[in-house]
């Protein structure tokens, strides 16, 4: 491989990462739970940004490890020269690169841009002094150390502050400057093995790409045979380094204290500093690692967005299947009680008007008495009758509606709440830990990410989309109910479409008729159910059916419509749920070609 391969690679790349839809101005991405991928966005330029601008630069050797491991001491040990300055406290927060010129010197970078230039005795003196006086230490932003030393004639060695200290500074400098670096060489202390938070920083270390090699220090203060040392750390993390080599740097070069480091300068010398064609190859390798590692966190991070964006979806078309459910129950509900009601009525007075057909056998004056059931027929259908009717028909629905409406909408909110707790405890507990940045799964290993660390992933999966929507809902319902108080009552609606008289003009028809028969009293009473029940039938289908159930499907369909509306503004903010999908299959297309892509190809 040439340096021309790796940059037609980086290009391919730079390309690809650049298309993304997740790096478009597209309002989807202001979502909460789409949005939150914006600083791991970030992140992933600034990483592709330095691995361009590092492509033709030395090899870098970082120096990496927790505080008091004796990195510093390693440093001087593999130089054999006492250049770094060791036992500074946790206030240091500095780098130093060591590099190969024939006049040795000392530059010293500081936070306001200026620079100092020292000789190396001076820059020894320097460096007493900051021990004594650290705070002095925090104006500095790295130091570069020239040195006629054959070690680092082809790679530059970078002492580091360390990690896992109480002073976010150092751990932030350290951190942002392995994006520079090209080869780990993570330290150790022997004393001090197995350390859950130092290996949580190996694995983060080791999914930057970067090749790590392991130096278990102060390997003579450990008591036991090394090389149990030695098995002990390949067995726990053999996984991510690639070699594990004993040392001990302390007063090295002193007689008979030698212990590793001298298979350690071989290790360094064959690997990297042998020949130039050596350090080249391990800096293409370093390259090519952490392009590939580059393209699959730009995958993982496509996957996790369209995850997030399948159940936003998802919680829409729940929230609307729901919906739909409760407003078909209510629109039902409210029909039988509209019938009911209505039936009751008709009912009622037919009883009454068949028991005045009854006593035409006993009442001697018949012209009375069929005035008598000609009244009361004409005061059941009269429009003052009617129009009661109507009105309380409306007002049982009016109450009604609210009541089922704040029913189904608790039924929802209950349903969601179950569903969100399911998935925090049950079979999507995996996903949901995913979207919440836990861990997430990618080629059959397991990569952490810790929410406080903004390096990798930010805190692009805080919290859960289905967890804001089932949250809104019920705000949600309440200012669909408040926007319901614009529309006209159901009585003003239904008085103002209330029908001519003439609708149950067939009342009038059927005294006539009950004037007129000789029939017996059977076929008379046939008669006043039949005009009746038309009577009835037409209030029904017109008024009922027609008018007041049409009304009632437009009011729950608007309550739907305003519920799902108020997601889309709240949840989605503004954005409609079928541009999600949209952005959501394009992003798909995207990762799809991502998981094509090869570097080697």
């Amino acid at each position: 491989m040439k340096i021309r391969d790796l940059q037609e690679q980086y290009d391919r790349i730079y390309k690809l990462m650049m298309k993304s839809p997740l790096r478009s101005d597209s309002p989807i991405l202001k979502i909460s739970s789409m949005g939150r991928f914006e600083s791991a966005l970030d992140e992933q330029d600034r990483r592709l940004r330095i691995v361009g601008e590092e492509l033709t630069s030395p090899l870098k050797i970082l120096v990496l490890g927790e505080v008091k491991a004796g990195k510093s001491s390693l440093i001087n040990a593999i130089l054999s020269q006492n250049v770094t300055p060791e036992g500074i406290g946790e206030t240091t927060a500095m780098i130093i690169e060591i590099t190969h010129g024939e006049n040795e010197q000392a530059k010293i970078f500081y936070k306001d841009l200026s620079s100092e230039k020292l000789s190396l005795s001076e820059w020894r003196g320097k460096a007493d002094e900051i021990q004594k006086n650290p705070e002095d230490y925090l104006r500095v932003e790295k130091v570069e150390l020239q040195l006629n030393n054959k070690m680092c004639q082809l790679f530059k060695l970078v002492d580091s502050p360390g990690i896992l200290t109480w002073n976010e500074d150092n751990v932030e400098t350290t951190k942002n400057y392995l994006d520079w670096c090209d080869v780990v060489l993570w330290v150790l202390n022997g004393n001090y093995l197995g350390q859950s938070d130092v290996i949580d920083e190996i694995e983060q270390t080791q999914s930057s790409g970067k090749p790590i090699v392991c130096v278990v220090n102060r390997i003579d203060e450990v008591r036991g045979n090394p090389e149990d040392v030695k098995g002990y750390v390949e067995s726990e993390y053999g996984l991510y380094f690639e070699e594990v080599i004993l040392a001990s740097a302390k007063n090295y070069g002193e007689k008979g204290n030698s212990t590793g480091v001298s298979n350690l300068l071989q290790f360094l010398e064959e690997k990297y500093a042998s020949s130039k064609e050596a350090a080249d190859k391990a800096k293409w390798a370093s390259v090519e690692s952490t392009l590939n590692a580059l393209v699959k966190t730009e995958d993982t991070l496509h996957r996790m967005l369209i995850e997030s964006g399948k159940l936003l979806v998802e919680d829409f078309s729940k929230l609307k299947q729901e919906l739909d459910y409760h407003r078909s129950n209510i629109s039902d509900t409210l029909r039988l009680q509209i019938e009911n009601t209505a039936d009751g009525y008709f009912r009622e007075n037919l009883d009454e008007l068949l028991g005045f057909v009854d006593e035409m056998k006993t009442i001697s004056n018949r012209k009375e008495h069929e005035k008598r059931v000609l009244s009361k027929l004409n005061s059941v259908l009269s429009e003052n009758e009617m129009r009661d009717l109507l009105n309380r028909i409306a007002s049982q629905v009016e109450t009604a509606f609210e009541t089922q409406w704040k029913r189904a909408m608790d039924k929802i909110m209950t349903t969601r709440n179950e569903r969100l707790a399911a998935m925090k405890d049950g079979e999507d507990k995996e996903l949901f830990d995913q979207l919440n940045g836990m861990y997430l799964t990618q080629s059959g290993s397991v990569l952490k990410y810790d929410n406080e660390d903004s390096r990798l992933m930010g805190s692009v999966f805080d919290g859960l989309a289905i967890g804001t929507g089932a949250a809104a809902t019920l705000s949600v319902y309440y200012s669909a109910l408040a926007a319901g108080a614009a529309y006209t009552s159901f009585g003003a609606v239904f008085s103002s479409v209330f029908p001519p008289l003439a609708v149950f003009g067939a009342g009038v028809g059927a005294v006539k008729i009950i004037r007129d028969s000789k029939k017996k009293k059977k076929e008379l009473k046939d008669l006043v159910v039949k005009q009746l029940n038309t009577a009835k039938d037409n209030f029904m289908s017109d008024i009922i059916g027609r008018r007041m159930l049409t009304y009632i499907e437009q009011r729950n369909s608007d309550i739907c419509s305003l519920v799902l509306k108020d997601y889309e503004n709240k949840v989605l903010t503004s954005n409609n749920i079928n541009d999600l999908q949209s952005f959501v299959a394009l992003t798909t297309a995207h990762c799809e070609e991502i998981e094509c892509f090869s570097i080697d190809k």
